[in-house]
């Protein structure tokens, strides 16, 4: 992505033509460090950051402009748990073009200070001895140690679209950040998920300084099935107007629609055109009936022949280099995809968006922060397409769906050729093209202490999400999924007789997965005297549960939309009864709109079979934080269903 996008400088640098001075060039820590004061309800967390300020100045500096960033924070260590979190603290110089100072030093609570500086800073390194991460190491640190670090660095300037997280799992006192630039230079500044929006401070005149003041965040744990990332306090800048040169708006999605056009969508040379046409020939896709086999045997064909790697490299989107050394990137394979479908006449849209675990596409702010990843919306099928070797046409990667994206379209007036983009929603699939179904026939041996479970489990959509890759792994590997498959419910016994169908890449979203075998396992029977308890729940396989004491902070996000289907048929032993049938029945349905979500468990009998049906739904990825209560409810009545015993008693 990041080499498809143009960057817009010369409009806005051209216009400095003296070297600027660092605006906080003589800021430093205190020689005498400050005194924080907490509160009792303060000592008693981890560690408090008690200040913590953040100054980024955008400069010109030999000939080019840099962003000089001063970073300082001061952290109360409240116990040992903080301690141990602190002992080492991690630096990063990584991207600086310069480090002007790096220091750090421990406050005891006698009063005592241990400095540190750059040249005490340790690197780690991994087992190949490549270096891993650099950091500072702090010795003598005590309950009610106070550490500071401080930092001024000079990078590169990104005018483009940045993030700043600021709220962490601890509580933060006394915050400070400010965006300083020339006077010419204004930029946008958004702060989301309650923090507090920047001002301009008007006092000052040879600088444009926005600013941002805050006497307390507090902090935020990572929660289950939550985006933490999406959902913390932060804030986005990017550059908006040089009011020199009375340009504005420099980084906005219509320029981005025409540059990526210009690339992604751009005409194929004569030669690359029959080395297309020859691919296509070779996937068998020109013969296929329908679009939708036309576009799965492409797929499949280009993931089973074309290496595609992560990083960039020379010509990795070269429609000729790729045809010829099977080798390329993900844009690189997108590129090919794209002009697959062109030479086919298969209307697609290019789509350009996010992870929206990391952050919401937000439409207001055009930044290009928000760009991280290409899919292609094939019109016709309502579906998406990505390059990723783990994932197939219909089922993109989680984290790029129920979100929103940039789409950008070709349009042909005559014989001219150009785009358009807008900003629409990226759909996820229905709840029911991701289910995950098992049915057992379940009966007890002769002795009465062993369980012979005959099993079927049968998963689709995201729920099969091992078929995705699994061509591609070790054998080694293939064989530990397998094995983990069938013996979801009872991870202690191996199964026996399994066959598998459809255990293939190929088949991911279109055929199920599906796995038979038999358990035999003592781990389902307690005696107790004449009484038989068989914990029928087990059958459905583990369960998590959410029986949370603290308040929920954020609202849940999960990966997709999904539900879960069981039958379980039990033959009851001759010359025994059931006592508890009732405990079988739960029904947690949430009054969501659209029965959003619920649990439901229910039984009949049939001569000597007890024949028992559950199913679990999730039809929303999102529920707000008023609502974590009834979500709570579905998910723990599913655990408490895990845990049911049903007693069987001689006549």
């Amino acid at each position: 992505m990041k080499n498809l996008i143009t960057l817009l400088f010369l409009s806005i640098s051209l216009l400095s033509f003296s070297q600027d001075e660092i605006y906080y060039k003589d800021y430093d820590w205190k020689t005498t460090p400050e005194k924080f004061e907490l509160t009792p309800e303060e000592i008693q967390k981890d560690q408090v950051t008690v200040s913590e300020k953040k100054l980024i100045q955008f400069l010109f500096q030999k000939e080019q402009i840099v962003k000089c960033v001063i970073e300082h924070k001061i952290i109360r260590l409240n116990n040992d748990k903080a301690i141990e979190n602190n002992n080492k603290f991690y630096v990063s110089n990584y991207g600086s073009i310069e480090v002007i100072k790096q220091k750090a030093r421990v406050i005891k609570p006698n009063g005592k200070i241990i400095e540190l500086s750059a040249k005490d800073i340790k690197t780690a390194t991994d087992e190949n001895g490549n270096p891993e991460y650099q950091y500072f190491a702090f010795e003598g640190i005590e309950i009610g140690s106070v550490i500071e670090y401080f930092h001024m660095m000079i990078f590169p300037a990104n005018f483009t679209g940045d993030e700043i997280r600021i709220q962490n799992q601890y509580l933060k006192k006394n915050v400070e950040y400010e965006i300083v630039s020339p006077s010419h230079l204004e930029f946008k500044i958004k702060s989301i998920n309650g923090l507090p929006d920047f001002t301009l401070d008007t006092t000052e005149t040879k600088y444009n300084k926005y600013v941002l003041h805050t006497s307390n965040i507090d902090g935020a744990e990572v929660e289950s099935s939550c985006s933490y990332g999406a959902n913390v306090k932060k804030f986005y800048y990017m550059l908006f107007k040089n009011t020199a040169s009375g340009k504005s708006n420099f980084y906005n999605y219509q320029d981005v629609t025409k540059n990526i056009y210009g690339n992604m969508f751009a005409q194929l040379t004569s030669k690359e055109e029959k080395l297309i046409k020859k691919f296509i020939n070779s996937s068998t896709a020109d013969v296929a009936s329908t679009t939708i086999e036309k576009v799965r045997l492409l797929e499949n064909y280009i993931k089973s022949t074309i290496g595609i790697q992560e990083n960039d490299f020379e010509n990795a989107e070269n429609i000729q280099k790729i045809l010829e050394n099977k080798v390329t990137n993900e844009d690189g394979a997108t590129k090919l995809m794209m002009n697959c479908l062109r030479n086919l006449n298969i209307n697609f849209e290019l789509v350009v968006t996010c992870d929206r675990t990391e952050n919401k596409f937000i439409s207001d702010f055009q930044g290009y922060n928000f760009l991280k990843q290409f899919m292609i919306y094939i019109n016709e099928l309502d579906s998406y397409y990505i390059a990723s070797i783990i994932s197939r046409l219909g089922f993109p990667p989680t984290e790029f769906i129920h979100t929103e994206g940039l789409f950008i379209k070709e349009v042909k007036i005559g014989e001219l050729t150009s785009s358009i983009g807008a900003i629409k929603k990226i759909k996820g699939k229905k709840m029911e093209d991701s289910v995950d179904e098992i049915i057992t026939n379940v009966s007890i041996a002769d002795d009465q202490t062993t369980t012979i479970v005959n099993i079927e489990r049968k998963t689709t959509g995201y729920k099969a999400v091992y078929q995705s890759f699994i061509d591609y792994v070790q054998e080694n590997q293939r064989k530990e999924i397998k094995d983990s498959y069938l013996n979801y419910i009872d991870n202690e016994t191996k199964p026996e007789n399994v066959i598998f169908q459809n255990d293939s890449s190929k088949y991911y979203g279109v055929k199920p997965l599906i796995a038979k075998g038999t358990i035999k396992s003592p781990n389902f029977i307690e005696h107790a005297g004449d009484k038989i308890l068989f914990k029928i729940g087990m059958l459905i396989g583990p369960q998590s549960n959410l029986y949370n004491s603290k308040e929920r902070k954020f609202p849940v996000e999960t990966e997709h939309l999904r539900k879960y289907d069981r039958i379980i048929t039990f033959e009851i032993p001759q010359g025994y009864a059931i006592k508890n049938l009732n405990d079988l029945n739960l029904s947690v349905q949430p009054s969501f709109e659209n029965n959003a979500m619920g649990f439901v468990s229910k039984y009949e009998l049939r001569d000597n079979k007890l024949i028992i049906y559950v199913n679990e739904w999730y039809n929303t990825v999102l529920v707000p934080v008023a609502d974590y209560k009834s979500y709570e409810d579905v998910v723990n009545a599913a655990a408490d269903f895990n845990k049911l015993v049903i007693v069987l008693q001689k006549k």
